[in-house]
């Protein structure tokens, strides 16, 4: 009995180094995908960079009344301030909280790229995007109002109130339902606000939300007029008596938000083979920000800085790659006929159709030259998805490194 026993612990000690071998070999295998991809993403350029304004740092973390926050973006929008004025504004709030099911369920149409892209799963991607499309949405109306209620005119606030009916309806709470269920809010509201420009009484509108304790500015005008491209500014005839205003117009100057957006890199290759091969790579992780930064955005002018001319590039080319996403995973066309046909019911199945966890299944076939010049390269990019192929036209331009000029 003893010899057997002994036999038997002798073979046991190579299958326990056997198993021992597998397990050091797998482990270093995904330890070594896993550091890869981590040193990837800590090493590969900057995929954002912050200007001066951007790196100011907050003194408060929001506002507990839709008052407050509409009188701090027009304190700085008066200041001609952008960037302290888009800190108001529900960038990153409805970015992160855009739900296209409820959008769809509630107006019952899909505009496809027209609109913002779904955060109902939390898709990094899809976020990314979103706070680049927002940013460009919030800087055009900023920088409208800045042109209309900036520092060359002679401001005085009236009164700051939030607007609720006197004899509200079931209507209006229901408007109210649905803008939050669309933007992820907790609560809406309008504000009015009264004022003399340069001694002529205007008055304008706001619509705030409220996302946890905080509340942020959607639009620039009540929360039907959604459509609005212009601030909602208007000659007013009957001026309110003066109130005071939430906070001291003078206390205003010491009250800063955190930074609610981002600027991408600017970054090129040598490459360009190379530079197409990584920003494939980077859509199908969802590094939405290091996609963009190989994207031809910049002024070569020496005195640079962001406004809505530059965010409104930002956002095209955000929503380029919104388009190239949607394209893939809303290939179907007979599935997709019947959405449209039936938008609010298929509503849960069109947001399930967009996960971009899917592009893990997607890969680079192949890329071909359409056509080249001495600074310029056009490339016919092949890709497959489900058995299916796909194609994209990707134009370079050299300067500095090669960059990304255009996407068909």
């Amino acid at each position: 009995m003893r010899q057997k026993a002994d036999n038997t612990e002798k073979q046991s000690i190579p299958d326990k180094h056997l198993i021992v071998a597998i397990l050091v070999l797998f482990l270093a295998t995904f330890g070594a995908l896993g550091g890869y991809q981590l040193y990837a993403m800590v090493t590969e350029g900057k995929p954002t960079v912050k200007t001066a304004e951007m790196r100011r740092e907050e003194t408060i973390d929001g506002y507990e009344s839709p008052e407050e926050v509409a009188e701090y973006v027009l304190y700085w929008i008066h200041q001609d301030d952008l960037d302290l004025a888009l800190r108001g504004c529900a960038i990153e709030e409805i970015a992160q909280n855009f739900f296209l099911q409820s959008y769809c369920e509630v107006l019952e149409t899909f505009p496809y790229t027209d609109m913002l892209a779904p955060s109902d799963y939390e898709s990094p991607a899809y976020m990314k995007i979103n706070q680049a499309r927002m940013t460009a949405v919030y800087s055009d109306m900023v920088e409208q109002c800045i042109g209309i209620l900036g520092s060359e005119v002679d401001l005085e606030i009236v009164s700051i109130a939030a607007d609720i009916p006197e004899n509200a309806d079931g209507y209006y709470y229901q408007d109210i339902r649905d803008i939050c269920s669309i933007v992820g809010a907790r609560d809406a509201r309008n504000v009015v606000i009264q004022m003399l420009v340069d001694g002529v009484p205007r008055q304008m509108t706001m619509t705030a939300a409220r996302y946890r304790s905080h509340w942020k500015i959607i639009q620039f005008s009540a929360y039907d007029n959604y459509n609005y491209t212009e601030p909602q500014i208007a000659e007013y005839a009957e001026m309110s008596a003066s109130a005071e205003l939430p906070i001291p117009w003078e206390d205003m100057q010491e009250q800063i938000l955190p930074c609610n957006y981002l600027i991408a890199g600017n970054e090129s290759e040598e490459d360009p083979e190379k530079l197409i091969r990584k920003w494939f790579v980077y859509l199908q992780r969802g590094d939405i920000w290091k996609a963009l930064s190989y994207c031809d955005l910049y002024s070569m002018d020496e005195e640079w800085y962001p406004d809505s001319v530059f965010f409104s590039k930002q956002s095209a080319a955000a929503a380029t790659l919104q388009k190239i996403y949607y394209d893939l995973l809303l290939s179907d066309a007979n599935q997709m006929s019947w959405i449209y046909q039936n938008v609010k019911d298929e509503a849960v199945n069109l947001v399930s159709l967009l996960d971009t966890s899917n592009m893990v299944y997607t890969s680079l076939t192949g890329l071909q030259v359409l056509e080249e010049g001495d600074n310029y390269i056009k490339y016919q990019v092949n890709y497959s998805y489900d058995w299916k192929g796909f194609s994209r036209v990707v134009t370079l331009n050299y300067e500095n490194g090669w960059k990304i000029e255009g996407i068909e």
